[in-house]
């Protein structure tokens, strides 16, 4: 397969994991489950994601179950709405494989939702009404790290909701940062998100997460954004060689639902001053927070 047709494959397959998630709040799927690494499988006419051990699901109305996924191949089972079954894997096609008792197929993505811990024995109406988040707007959501603590600081009486916390990355944001996150966006609002200066070592950890996030939050209505991880000065954690890595993959990567913006060179060309090698002063802040809003348009 030439190089090209994979990247638009992965690209595309990303993606349609990111719409998995849509199914169930984050909040509420337990973390084990969603550290899951793939295989990437290329199967004939397919890309299929397959995970080392099975989701458990149900189906949200009549399904069936071919043993490819194509709805000309050969039809295996039906089966009733509210049917538990396993995920096995999801293809770049939009299908889910899955496990019922013995049988081993595919059926459409759409047919089926995750079954959050906790809400085992409950109906799919049910799972999916205790799912649901309010979809009133919110305006404008950062969530970030300590850099994001102190630009609140440093913006006295500004409109916007913080979700950031002091030495945090990659675990914080997927644990608490987005859980948090969701009670307020909605229709309407704009998401900056900005991690990665604390652990950029995840950031293969970031791209699924944040496309998934991005995914459910556009879904509502919201617009999302990722700015880049801004320099740094003779800090020892963390070189801007390896930001600008983290940066580039991380850019290249994200589904076309995340506008990056790019405060990293913005900074090198127009000029900051960090009080500690890492964080910036109040004028600096001032600077990067309005460069945030004029590209959130």
């Amino acid at each position: 397969m030439r190089k090209t047709e994979w990247m638009v494959r992965k690209a595309v397959l990303l993606f349609v994991m990111a719409v998995l998630f849509l199914s169930v709040n984050s909040q509420t799927v337990q973390a084990q489950e969603k550290e899951q690494e793939a295989v990437m499988i290329s199967m004939p006419g397919f890309m299929l994601a397959q995970w080392p051990a099975p989701y458990n699901a149900i189906t949200v109305k009549e399904a069936e179950l071919y043993a490819l996924p194509d709805e000309t191949a050969q039809r295996l089972i039906s089966l009733g709405a509210d049917t538990p079954i396993s995920l096995w894997g999801i293809t770049d096609t939009g299908w889910f494989l899955v496990q019922s008792e013995n049988v081993l197929a595919y059926t459409k993505a759409e047919n089926a939702i995750l079954v959050p811990a906790g809400m085992e024995g409950m109906t799919s109406a049910q799972i999916q009404g205790m799912s649901s988040v309010a979809q009133a707007a919110a305006g404008v959501i950062f969530i970030g790290d300590s850099r994001m603590v102190q630009m609140n600081e440093d913006i006295p009486r500004n409109p916007c909701i913080w979700v950031a916390e002091n030495g945090q990355g990659y675990d914080w944001f997927y644990e608490k940062g987005a859980p948090i996150a969701d009670h307020y966006i909605g229709n309407g609002s704009k998401v900056l998100i900005n991690f990665g200066v604390n652990d950029v070592r995840n950031i293969d950890k970031y791209i699924p997460f944040v496309n998934a996030k991005a995914a459910e939050w556009t879904a509502r209505g919201a617009k999302v954004y990722y700015a880049s991880v801004n320099p740094v000065w003779n800090y020892p954690r963390v070189t801007n060689e390896q930001i600008e890595a983290f940066n580039a993959k991380l850019q290249a990567n994200l589904i076309p639902q995340v506008t990056w913006i790019d405060s990293y060179h913005y900074l090198m060309q127009s000029g900051f001053y960090l009080v500690d090698g890492v964080h910036y002063d109040d004028t600096s802040n001032q600077k990067i927070y309005h460069f945030y809003l004029m590209n959130m348009q």
